[in-house]
């Protein structure tokens, strides 16, 4: 809503105020201004329905939780404990993950798992990043 001076028939500079109430009997200014009230509130509407659908834009969806089991070794020995990590994973299986390690995409198995194997070619620490999306 643009509430600038204006010019007015003559081309002279005018107040808004003045050039859309000045000659308007009541009931129309009444009218007109109840209109403006509205259509700010359907402006807020709208604002408030985009920032509202925008909530969980960026989340991730899920139908699906799978329990995980992660051994800290591939075998036990009698007498030694076996320990793993326990948690829970969700998953959407309506669409497929696409996961990165480094430059490398990640092949997934039919629960949309990746697999990383990499063949190393020196002793020592290793150090990498991945994404998933």
């Amino acid at each position: 809503m643009n509430t600038d001076n204006a010019k007015n028939e003559d081309g002279e500079t005018e107040q808004w105020v003045n050039l859309m109430f000045q000659t308007m009997p009541v009931v129309g200014a009444t009218a007109l201004l109840t209109k403006m009230q509205v259509d700010v509130r359907n402006a807020e509407t709208e604002v408030l329905n985009n920032l509202y659908s925008q909530i969980d834009a960026s989340s991730f969806k899920f139908n699906k939780l799978n329990a995980i089991v992660i051994p800290e070794a591939n075998y036990v020995t009698l007498g030694n404990n076996y320990t793993a990590k326990v948690f829970i994973s969700a998953t959407d299986t309506t669409q497929q993950p696409k996961i990165t390690v480094g430059n490398q995409e990640l092949p997934l198995d039919e629960s949309g798992r990746g697999t990383y194997s990499v063949r190393p070619s020196t002793t020592g620490p290793k150090h990498g990043a991945g994404l998933f999306h």
